[in-house]
């Protein structure tokens, strides 16, 4: 009788047992291809946001060239009549694409004609009238989407700003410092780089009279007058298309260390009375190089500035002037000239090293950008030298390829 309690109970619990495991079963069935379709469409959003990450450069995004500054500025006034228009794009433009039809000036009557020229190292297109602009008027000026760059593409829209000239006999008073001979605006910086006490640095600025009446200077002055003297100066009258010269001398008296003074250029100007260019040089205890990179005119700096090559279309070759100075008080020595970065096989360069800079002296070199297809390129140039604190110069790289 006992064992066949014992069996009864075994045979119950058998029972309990395997209906718990088809229970499970049956759960397993139900939810294993949900976990599986979760699963997947995890894995093909994941694969799809790699694939789109992976193939973003080839997507076809549209691609617009855009205005970076212009002169006069919009809602500027008191403009001199002789002022001549510039527009500064981001990219190369196809100057076949620029005419009075796409690049207007009007006064809101009657258009203006005049001349258009292109300066491609900077991507400026400008605009010369054909005579004067008339005194107190106010002029618009309208880019149409029918200027392109060198793969035919356009602004996302028109661009229109507006400048009022000023009275016709005004003076407009105008600087520039020693080579390379770019106008220098004011609140711009100057540097005699570094020199070595007691020698000195020397620097012949030039001011000149772009308006069409007289320009009287009265005075040139220096909040440190110290580290720095200008040449003797008397107050002088500057007729229209006149120029003068004045001489600013870098002397450190105290050394080591960076010095900086406020040049001011006062004079009858009517929106530039006071021209102010901040100046900086260096005192060192000892001879030292100092390098120094512009392309056209504009400084560049270590590892901030791109060198745009902008639009081209595949096989042209583009190429960039750019100018190597010494502005320390011993010789500059190029040891390397190495061009790294994404692209790099896109990227070319003259320049030969190793290369030795005098102080004060320049070099000029050019950098070559080319592609067989569509890409937007990335690299960068590296400049190994013995400037004491910049001793690795980088500068960025760029170009597109449509």
């Amino acid at each position: 009788m006992g064992r066949l309690v014992e069996l009864r109970l075994f045979l119950k619990r058998l029972s309990y047992f395997r209906l718990g495991r088809f229970f499970n079963l049956v759960i397993l069935f139900a939810v294993f291809p949900a976990i599986i379709s979760v699963s997947y469409c995890f894995r093909e959003d994941v694969l799809n946001k790699v694939e789109s990450y992976n193939s973003f450069d080839a997507v076809d995004v549209p691609y617009y060239i855009e205005v970076i500054s212009v002169v006069p500025a919009n809602g500027t006034t008191g403009i001199a009549v002789t002022s001549v228009i510039a527009v500064e794009f981001n990219d190369n433009i196809d100057m076949a694409t620029v005419n009075s039809g796409t690049f207007s000036v009007t006064d809101g009557v009657t258009p203006v004609s005049g001349v258009f020229s292109y300066e491609s190292q900077i991507k400026i297109v400008k605009f010369t009238p054909a005579s004067d602009f008339a005194s107190s008027t106010s002029y618009t000026v309208t880019l149409t989407k029918g200027i392109l760059n060198l793969a035919g593409e356009s602004m996302a829209s028109d661009y229109s700003w507006s400048f009022t000239t000023g009275l016709a006999l005004q003076p407009e008073i105008y600087v520039l410092p020693p080579s390379p001979l770019v106008e220098i605006f004011t609140e711009d910086n100057y540097n005699f780089g570094n020199d070595v006490n007691p020698a000195t640095k020397t620097a012949i600025f030039t001011i000149g009279n772009s308006g069409v009446s007289d320009l009287n200077v009265s005075g040139v002055t220096l909040s440190d007058a110290v580290n720095f003297s200008v040449s003797p100066f008397t107050p002088v009258l500057i007729g229209p298309g006149g120029t003068i010269n004045f001489t600013l001398t870098f002397q450190p008296v105290i050394i080591p260390g960076i010095q900086n003074s406020v040049l001011t250029i006062t004079s009858t100007d009517p929106d530039e009375g006071s021209f102010v260019i901040n100046l900086t040089g260096e005192g060192l205890a000892s001879p030292a190089p100092e390098i120094q990179f512009t392309n056209s005119g504009v400084i560049l700096v270590s590892p901030v500035s791109t060198v745009d090559f902008g639009t081209l279309v595949p096989g042209d070759t583009g190429s960039m002037a750019i100018l190597l100075h010494n502005i320390g008080s011993a010789d500059l020595v190029i040891t390397g000239a190495v061009i790294g970065g994404t692209d790099p096989d896109l990227f070319s360069t003259d320049f030969i090293v190793p290369a030795t800079v005098t102080p004060g002296a320049t070099l000029m070199f050019n950098m070559g950008f080319s592609a067989p297809a569509a890409i937007n390129a990335r690299a960068t140039i590296t400049f190994q030298n013995n400037d004491l604190n910049e001793s690795l110069f980088t500068i960025k790289l760029k170009g597109r390829v449509k």
